[in-house]
């Protein structure tokens, strides 16, 4: 029961229905943070460190082995996508916390408040054409203005790329299965982020379905995915993808032609700065012969 609600509570973090998605995205009036920041959320902290305030990080919570520098803060740990013990944000006497919506709960938030805890809270559900305001907004108060405007630019160049090349012909359908650590083995519908960063690549998801699901061996072998998407733990080095025994999974041509392929989870955790580099890893697999391993 715990490895299953352990996995329920992860889906949420790669779905759009977590409270906040797609909501009207205001800028932010943040207050000077100080220098002992608590950033609760993939997406901030890649700004913050891309920034190069990360010496004012005193720990992070979320996906954050892709950034450079983060070593140096502390690694909150906890059950599930959201931070659920005051006393641990307390604890590394923090002078500020900014945190992605629902990633903080709320009886959490609650104590933080009562203590008067200087809070930044952002929306989830970020779009592309938000972050130039989101990282505007963080630099200003960091203040570091020219770097803000500098990173700007360069994401604003990356998606420029990205939206400038050149449909790809014949696209493989691809699906992406939850899997690994426990979880159950749920495949990604049209209302997840995984559909989101396929429509950016130029592919497309063979499964039709909303939210997370168990598929049938006859759905699996119905939607005849090409090429299967998982976390790096479920594909174990020298051994076969963890979803190598579902039902269907091996009638599929992603299976016959051995396409099982990564995808960093920071990937699937919502758009930020990085979600160019991820379409366009994304868009390399999608584009490769399918003999390639």
């Amino acid at each position: 029961m715990k490895q299953l609600a352990a996995g329920l509570a992860i889906i949420i973090s790669f779905a759009w229905g977590s409270q906040g998605v797609f909501a009207d995205e205001p800028k932010h009036s943040l207050d000077e943070p100080g220098d002992r920041l608590i950033v609760v959320g993939t997406q901030l902290a890649e700004i913050v460190f891309a920034l190069d305030a990360g010496d004012r990080v005193v720990a992070t919570h979320g996906y954050r082995d892709h950034i450079p520098g983060v070593e140096a803060a502390e690694a909150i740990q906890g059950f599930g996508p959201a931070v659920r013990s005051a006393e641990t944000l307390l604890s590394l006497r923090p002078s500020a916390i900014w945190f992605m919506e629902s990633r903080i709960d709320e009886p959490t938030l609650d104590r933080l408040r009562s203590l008067n805890v200087p809070l930044g809270q952002f929306p989830n559900g970020w779009t592309l054409e938000a972050v130039p305001d989101h990282i505007a907004s963080i630099a200003k108060a960091l203040d570091r203005t020219r770097q803000g405007q500098q990173l700007i630019a360069q994401f604003n160049a990356e998606k420029q790329a990205l939206s400038t090349l050149p449909p790809i012909a014949d696209p493989p359908s691809a699906i992406f299965i939850l899997a690994g650590g426990n979880r159950p083995m749920l495949t990604a519908g049209r209302d997840s982020d995984f559909q989101r960063l396929i429509d950016l690549a130029g592919g497309k998801n063979a499964s039709s379905h909303r939210g997370f699901q168990l598929l049938s061996a006859e759905e699996m072998v119905r939607i005849a995915p090409d090429i299967i998407f998982l976390l790096d733990e479920a594909l174990p080095a020298g051994r076969p993808p963890v979803v190598a025994d579902l039902p269907g999974l091996r009638m599929t041509p992603a299976a016959r032609t051995g396409r099982f392929r990564e995808i960093a989870g920071h990937c699937l955790s919502d758009f930020g700065i990085n979600t160019p580099a991820c379409a366009q890893r994304l868009r390399d697999h999608l584009e490769q012969p399918d003999f390639q391993p």
